[in-house]
């Protein structure tokens, strides 16, 4: 579930991780929170073009996976692109489609 404020804070919540980060796109680490607080966890988001962002995850501040993130030009559909650092030949790739 993704929101934006009027000031440009987004607040992306993941319910199936129990997870949420909030802040500006703008490529500064954002701490992800979990059920009981902040995680161990970082993700920095860059806006890449229109409707694309690409993302770094850290984990105790070292970089464990890059991907990017594509939402389609009728805001129904969401793909990420996901890969480890350490196996950057093995993406992942994950289709969400916009509930009711």
């Amino acid at each position: 579930m993704i929101s934006t404020s009027d000031d440009g804070v987004v607040t992306w919540q993941i319910p199936t991780d129990l997870q949420v980060f909030k802040g500006h796109f703008d490529g500064r680490d954002l701490a992800i929170a979990g059920p009981n607080g902040p995680t161990a966890s970082t993700i920095a988001m860059q806006g890449t073009g229109r409707r694309r962002f690409a993302y770094v995850m850290k984990t105790g501040g070292q970089i464990r996976e890059r991907g990017t993130i594509t939402i389609s030009r009728d805001q129904s559909w969401l793909t990420e692109l996901t890969w480890r650092v350490d196996q950057p030949d093995r993406k992942s790739k994950l289709v969400y489609k916009r509930g009711p």
